[in-house]
């Protein structure tokens, strides 16, 4: 008791008022002031039982603590080197030693608490479950470890508070302070700066040179020009982070940016972070091929092999020349004449441009004398027509079923990937695994999971089509024209059904390559005639589209049908809707098996690649798609209005205001 007046100097006081209230009552009436300290002195014993009680709990709780922990005695566990606080079951705090009332408290006393304030409302049960927790309380930030009592204990457990502030503080400096490296290059500045003099193309680089320095004036950064049109960057990650936030709004400056009423300057960005600067420089170059592989105007992000994209919303510029062409006929040319056995084939579900694209590799590799193939399964394809055609022509035998593909493997096989760049979206994949030379050649949007051990990859965002890519290189593998009126209609009709009939991603290659398969005897009416359906496909495209609903200038259609060609119907029904007016993009979901399937259309305004890409999907700019495995038709409807307003969020929100989450592409 000798310590009461400093463990409870309230509890004296009050003690002592209330003597002081009963003797001037005692003047008064002696019977009440006799009242009072009876009453008085009958609290103080509850009290005095109460403390008496409680002292002996917690004894034998630090007693328990001592034990189960191994310390020698209770002075022990006081002197423990680290804040301890011992908790019931219920969360509520029994006993802490000095240093946790010393360093968590700040020396104050504590009183009928629970354990929660002090982990940042974590329970007892969910610390238990963890090894660790980092928690914060009044401004510092501890690591807290829980250790489990016996069952007997009055205790369920006891906490230590490591206080880590200082750590965590360094660690987050260190973080923010790592380095990232960004390479930023012009898109397509030959082609837009064609036919002008040197002093207006010095000009023009220079406007847009003076957005880039003005943006990377913001940032504590390093930048140089390393190149014509070609700047690196060096920044630390703090600065990185309020780039993305910004969502790399250099790219909106740069794509507004005219010069004597010359637009369509874009920029393409590279990021790339990693261990050291050596591996964020390799990553960044990595990231720029991405970037450049989607068609520009992005930024790629990339960190340790996931990337993650901003932008991408503008068409691509058709390049002007055709060196590259030559370069990569000539190198196919040399690959045919040291093959054996020559094996082509598209993406799953062939459709005209895949079939088209392969026919005319063929018609190449039997120019050679080689061996060839195309690897198609019929019962899958979108080009039924294309195919009995063929047949008729000549070349059944010539196009063969996955399965029996394995057999025609050699050493010197040669594997030609056309209309996709994906290992998952290939006719076979197998093929892939088992012939070690291959040639890609795709105008899809590069995404991340691309083929990566192909000798020639020969990918061009720009071009309409892969059809229109084969056939401009076919005139520069022989002096002599060497296809055929069939062959020249396949490639016709695949240059069609990407273009819908030379209406979107046209540019003078596609009209040239048109124009040279005209040359070639390609007859337009029997091109028109494979796109011809049936009078029931007819009736049930028209069930489909009556049945769209609209959402934000999107038409959305289900097509709840049961037909053998339930892709061919969707695809062309998603064509339909957009002759709507007003209506942007368009949505045809439909099932098979158990997978719903997204056919997803534009006319250029909304990018629905990207939107088919939150979804797991791919494609181009204006024609997309994308399958959701194990969900239901009106669940993927949801989910593709939540894509479609994550779109519009992006599209709408201010470049310095930060967005919520960036587009990415996660293999």
């Amino acid at each position: 008791m000798k310590n009461l007046w400093k463990t409870y100097p309230v509890a004296v006081i009050s003690l002592g008022v209330c003597l002081i209230f009963a003797g001037v009552t005692f003047a008064f009436s002696w019977q009440l002031a006799t009242a009072e300290l009876l009453f008085l002195f009958g609290g103080l014993a509850f009290e005095l039982l109460r403390l008496y009680f409680h002292g002996r709990r917690v004894k034998k709780t630090v007693l328990q603590i001592t034990n189960s922990l191994s310390f020698s005695d209770q002075e022990s566990a006081q002197a423990f080197p680290l804040p301890l606080l011992a908790v019931d079951r219920g969360g509520r705090v029994l006993w802490y030693n000095e240093l946790f009332r010393t360093r968590v408290l700040d020396g104050k006393k504590l009183e009928d608490a629970c354990a929660s304030q002090f982990t940042s409302g974590i329970p007892v049960g969910e610390l238990l479950a963890q090894d660790s927790v980092p928690v914060e309380y009044d401004g510092l930030r501890y690591t807290v470890y829980a250790n489990r009592l016996s069952e007997r204990s009055d205790a369920a457990a006891v906490l230590y508070f490591i206080d880590d502030t200082q750590l965590k503080k360094q660690a987050e400096e260190y973080q923010s302070s790592r380095p990232a490296v960004l390479l930023v290059a012009m898109d397509s500045l030959d082609e837009i700066a064609h036919g002008l003099r040197d002093s207006e193309k010095a000009a023009l680089t220079g406007g847009v040179e003076k957005i880039i320095e003005t943006w990377s004036s913001q940032f504590d950064c390093i930048m140089r020009k390393y190149d014509n049109s070609r700047y690196m960057m060096i920044v630390e990650e703090r600065a990185l982070q309020t780039m993305m936030q910004q969502r790399f709004n250099v790219l909106d400056s740069v794509r507004a940016y005219t010069y004597e009423e010359l637009t369509g300057v874009t920029l393409s960005i590279g990021v790339g972070r990693g261990d050291s600067l050596r591996e964020c420089e390799d990553a960044a170059r990595q990231a720029l091929d991405m970037a450049l592989g989607r068609g520009g105007d992005q930024a790629a992000v990339n960190t340790h092999g996931q990337f993650t994209f901003y932008g991408g919303v503008s068409q691509s510029v058709e390049k002007q020349t055709k060196v590259r062409t030559r370069i990569v006929a000539s190198a196919i040319a040399e690959l045919f004449e040291g093959s054996d056995t020559i094996l082509i084939m598209g993406h799953r579900f062939a459709d005209l441009d895949a079939l088209g694209a392969a026919v005319g590799v063929w018609s190449a590799a039997h120019f050679f004398k080689k061996p060839a193939y195309i690897v198609m399964s019929r019962g899958k394809s979108l080009a039924k027509a294309l195919t009995s055609q063929l047949d008729e022509g000549g070349m059944r035998d010539f196009m063969i079923e996955p399965g029996d593909a394995l057999q025609l493997i050699g050493k010197r096989t040669l594997l030609v990937v056309v209309d996709t760049h994906r290992p998952d979206f290939v006719e076979y994949p197998p093929l892939l695994e088992k012939i070690n030379t291959v040639i890609v050649i795709d105008h899809h949007r590069k995404t991340v999971n691309f083929i990566d051990n192909a000798v020639i990859f020969y990918h061009e965002p720009t071009a309409s089509s892969a059809s229109e890519m084969v056939t401009e290189l076919l005139p520069y593998m022989s002096n002599k024209p060497f296809i055929d009126k069939l062959q020249a209609e396949a490639l016709l009709a695949g240059i069609m059904l990407d273009t819908r009939n030379f209406v979107l991603r046209t540019g003078v290659h596609t009209f040239e390559a048109a124009a040279y398969l005209r040359g070639r005897g390609a007859d337009t009416v029997r091109v028109k005639q494979l796109f011809s359906n049936s009078m029931e496909d007819y009736q049930l495209r028209n069930a489909v589209t009556a049945s769209f609903d609209t959402y934000r200038s999107c038409a959305i259609a289900i097509a709840d049908i049961e037909s053998e060609d339930i892709r061919i119907i969707a695809s062309q029904a998603a064509d339909e809707l957009l002759n709507i007016s007003g209506i942007q993009s368009s949505y045809v979901l439909y099932r098979t098996g158990d997978i719903v399937n997204i056919s997803a259309r534009s006319m250029g305004a909304m990018n629905v690649q990207l939107m088919m890409e939150m979804l797991g999907g791919g494609g181009h700019q204006t024609m997309a798609a994308a399958q959701l495995k194990n969900i239901t038709v009106s669940d993927a409807k949801v989910r593709l209005l939540q894509v479609i307003d994550q779109f519009y969020a992006q599209m709408s929100t201010p470049a310095d205001n930060p967005d919520e989450q960036a587009e990415k592409n996660q293999v």
